[in-house]
This record gives C-alpha cells, structure tokens and sequence, in this order.
C-alpha cells in the first residue's frame, strides 16, 4: 500500500448574481492513491540468485488501482457562490508495463533484501480498430523490503 500524493491547488468560486466581491478563493485538495498488483521477471546484470550481491534489470506487466478524491477545503458560502470544482471520489484502474532496475542482497538461500525503483506506463489497447483509453497515467514506484523464498533450492554444483 502507498500513501496518498497530495496536491492542493487554488481556484476561484463565482458569485451566482455577480455582485461584489464577483469571486472569492478557495482552495482544492486532490489526493491519489495507487495500489499496484505486479508481475515481473529480473535479468541480473550483475550476480544472480545463488551469489551474495546482485544488480538486476526488471520488466513485467501490472495492474494499476487509483482511487482520486477531490475535495474543496475552503469554508465559503455555497448559496452565494459556485465552485467549478465538486466534491468526488473516483477509482480508476489499468493495465500498466512495467520497467526498472534493482539491486539484492541474500542472507541466506531464502531471504534477500532488496531496492528496486520501476516506471510504469500505460498499456492503452485497442478492440476492434478502436482505442481504448488507460485512466491510469505514468507513474513510478521505489520498493524496498525483504524478500522470502521458502521453495528456493540452491543449485548443486559438480
């Protein structure tokens, strides 16, 4: 899970019978958050899985979940004035590849630690010559944690 971005942007809210002052500002929090379900593949570089150290390439394919929440956080009179911009809440979601670099270090055969920072662009697509639009815009993400293979089985060398 990640914590949400937050942004908040000023705006104008009109008067509804453009009497004085004909607008007041306020201000708007957007707030994202993206949960990611990921399928990826490393290319070590550098080392591999049996070895301490290893430098990692990664590519895969993801699915993206956003939630975007919109709110004005001005008090103002909303008999007296309209915002542009309406309370909402809204999930978007796509399909995403997923390209990135990474580096890990084994304790032992079956925990690692690991960093590894990844861009994830949208996979728009198309249905029958039509393009179907990705609601999901570029994003990255950096991970870091340890890993635990409980079925990895170090190879035997002869």
């Amino acid at each position: 899970l990640q914590s949400p971005i937050k942004e908040i942007f000023e705006e104008r809210a009109f008067h509804k019978n453009l009497a004085n002052p004909s607008t007041v500002p306020i201000n708007i929090e957007y707030r994202v958050s993206l949960y990611r379900i990921l399928f990826e593949y490393n290319f070590y570089l550098l080392g591999d899985m049996d070895q301490d150290f290893g430098l990692f390439a990664l590519a895969g394919f993801g699915l993206t979940i956003g939630q975007l929440r919109v709110r004005n956080i001005t008090d103002f009179d909303r008999s007296t004035y309209d915002s542009p911009t309406q309370d909402s809440d809204e999930t978007l979601s796509g399909p995403t590849i997923n390209l990135g670099f990474g580096g890990s270090y084994n304790f032992t055969s079956k925990f690692a630690a690991f960093a590894e920072g990844r861009i994830c662009l949208p996979a728009n697509s198309h249905d029958n010559g039509m393009p179907i639009y990705n609601d999901i815009p570029f994003n990255f993400g950096f991970g870091i944690g340890i890993r635990f293979n409980p079925f990895y089985q170090e190879s035997e060398e002869e």
